[in-house]
């Protein structure tokens, strides 16, 4: 499943940046530090397999980290649109019901959580995740997105290859895209806003990719 190639790349280069914004570098190992307190606040809430969590954060690294913790714990993942103002996200919250919502709020809330350092893959059938009224379980997502590291001709060869998300995290497409860059060692960089020059971005970066 996708959440065991995450932790083979943690093995082997657990320094290598995952994801890179516009005032942080994040390391394959913090991710899964970040991933790890998640997941352990969620087992003491009680949350476990089956349960839907909403994922109410900006394209950052707690957000990649947010839906490997809900992964550890046999969650469901939804994301919600981070752009809405709270009053929609509230009334969202409301209609689907999840049982925690995985926000700013939560992350002050977990600042001294403990980590976890058991791992436990996810069963393939389980469902992964819930998105535009559509469920995908972890076989499925992980066909997709190992579909997509060929189409964007990813080798995993340890090089110091780059692709930028221009695109919300809350789409499928972008979730498949970060977790392709992410099982073959490539860095993500998350577009900061929708006014930044894509062309000067990708130049100053030194990116050839992006979705």
């Amino acid at each position: 499943m996708l959440i065991k190639k995450v932790f083979q790349e943690v093995a082997k280069e657990p320094d290598r940046i995952a994801i890179k914004t516009e005032n942080k570098e994040t390391s394959y190992l913090e991710l899964i530090r970040i991933s790890a307190t998640i997941a352990n606040k969620l087992r003491c809430l009680g949350i476990g397999n089956g349960e839907i969590v909403s994922i109410e954060l900006a394209n950052d690294e707690n957000f990649i980290a947010a839906i490997l913790g809900i992964w550890m714990c046999h969650s469901i993942f939804i994301p919600f649109d981070y752009n809405k103002t709270k009053e929609e996200l509230d009334q969202i919250a409301k209609d689907i019901k999840p049982v925690i919502r995985i926000n700013l709020d939560f992350f002050k809330e977990i600042k001294n959580q403990e980590t976890i350092d058991i791992m436990e893959e996810p069963v393939e059938d389980n469902i992964a995740l819930l998105i535009d009224n559509v469920s995908y379980n972890h076989k499925a997502l992980l066909d997709s997105v190992l579909n997509l590291s060929k189409d964007l001709n990813f080798s995993n060869k340890r090089s110091k290859d780059k692709i930028a998300i221009t695109i919300p995290f809350n789409s499928l497409e972008a979730i498949e895209a970060i977790f392709s860059a992410l099982i073959n060692g490539i860095t993500i960089y998350p577009i900061p806003n929708n006014d930044i020059n894509l062309e000067e971005f990708l130049n100053n970066n030194e990116i050839k990719r992006y979705i």
